[in-house]
């Protein structure tokens, strides 16, 4: 509210600056403009806020549950991979295999995009020794992908693991990690009474964690994640809105079934799963516990690259081609016509939160315009009469209450690890 008073007080001061110095209105415009630009994320996650506090459900707080006994649903363990170190990827599937989950309920499957032979060697090896000392089944699938066929990268991977694991006997449940996430011992059964508590929740997922943050985040990675899966993810969920987060999850099977198994697309396959699943009237859940850890990138050129590949083969191709799937959420899209109005609403915050890093760099590229050298009396005809004086206060009330906004929102993640984070995100 105070946001919107700052800038309708702008625009009457650019109103007294029409009037009074017009060789200046240039300047005021331009920075209006910079000011509403840099203002967008923000804005953004304003409104996302108001939905969570004004129009979540009943009782969104999730209660922590355990599964207890041995009477529990058979549930299938994918770990995906493509080219990691192997290391890496037995470490994921050992810690799979050794969930404290009735060992007669579950089996372990490795989806190697990678064609690794010595990893085929290895997994065998492992699943002797299971089966040797009475734990679950483990077994390698690597599937074909033809010449001038797409693969739909992990999305198809998933959905080739689907398929075969259907054929080697159908389980209820499917649980996923990506090759480089340990999961807690207990992870199986933390999750999966949320979904035997409710059968219309489809899926359920939990935060990722890393074990190898710098100290002090100074990459803002974790800070991050932290704010995503604390905060925003959350808010999603108090609105029925939450979304598969890629790992550590856990999915009905007859739900994929439903819309038809797991979703194509070469990216974005959580994102795209979690928005037909709801469209088709599952709901997907966000359990806040802490229950897979993984690896981060351990240095600033590892850092850059993923993040180049993120941006160039994400952002312009993934998520505004879903949200155009989508229809951007706007209604008349079969893609969306059974969300609700608020799930719908939260599609579009998503939608336009993503092209923030424009209005970001907008920003750094007016404000400096505007600075551009004037005169020491341009705008003496305003200043004299306090013209802009009563803008200050608005703008100070403004800053003090989100600062305290932020202090409330953030201090569990760390204010040093967030305000790193904010900063990086801009440059």
């Amino acid at each position: 509210s105070l946001w919107l008073c700052y800038t309708i007080f702008q625009l009457n001061f650019a109103r007294l600056v029409q009037n009074k110095s017009p060789n200046s209105m240039w300047r005021v415009w331009i920075v209006l403009a910079a000011e509403v630009c840099l203002s967008f994320q923000e804005l953004v996650l304003g409104i996302n806020l108001i939905f969570a506090l004004f129009y979540a459900r009943e009782g969104s707080t999730r209660p922590r549950y355990s599964l207890m006994g041995n009477a529990a649903p058979h549930i299938d363990v994918f770990v995906t991979c493509c080219g990691e170190p192997n290391g890496i990827i037995l470490d994921t599937v050992a810690a799979a295999i050794a969930q404290d989950y009735p060992t007669q309920q579950f089996r372990a499957f490795l989806l190697d995009d990678g064609h690794n032979a010595e990893l085929h060697a290895a997994i065998q090896l492992l699943s002797k020794q299971s089966s040797a000392t009475g734990g679950p089944k483990v077994y390698y699938l690597s599937r074909e992908v033809r010449s001038g066929v797409k693969s739909f990268f992990k999305a198809g991977n998933l959905q080739f693991g689907i398929e075969e694991s259907h054929r080697l006997g159908r389980s209820e449940f499917i649980a996923s990690l990506d090759a480089d996430m340990i999961p807690e011992k207990n992870w199986l059964r933390r999750i999966i009474p949320h979904l035997i508590l409710s059968g219309d929740i489809a899926l359920a997922c939990t935060p990722q964690c890393y074990y190898n943050v710098l100290s002090g985040d100074p990459l803002g990675q974790k800070a991050e994640f932290d704010l995503w899966f604390s905060v925003y993810e959350p808010l999603n969920d108090r609105l029925d809105a939450a979304m598969c987060t890629g790992s550590g999850y856990i999915v009905r099977r007859s739900a994929l079934e439903a819309i038809g198994g797991w979703p194509q697309v070469e990216a974005g396959e959580g994102f795209m799963c979690s928005s037909v699943l709801s469209n088709a009237g599952w709901r997907v859940a966000c359990i806040r516990e802490d229950l897979q850890f993984g690896l981060a990138p351990d240095s600033l050129r590892s850092y850059i690259k993923q993040r180049t590949r993120w941006v160039l083969s994400l952002l312009p191709s993934i998520f505004p081609m879903v949200h155009k799937q989508f229809g951007f959420y706007l209604p008349g899209s079969k893609m969306t016509s059974q969300l609700t109005w608020v799930q719908r609403g939260v599609g579009i915050l998503q939608a336009l939160g993503e092209y923030a890093p424009i209005t970001n760099v907008l920003a750094l590229i007016l404000l400096p315009l505007a600075m551009f050298p004037y005169g020491p009396n341009e705008f003496a005809n305003i200043t004299s009469k306090g013209g802009y004086k009563w803008i200050w206060g608005v703008f100070l009330a403004s800053f003090v209450v989100r600062k305290v906004n932020n202090y409330m929102l953030y201090t569990h993640v760390g204010l040093r690890e967030v305000f790193n984070f904010q900063s990086l995100d801009i440059w």
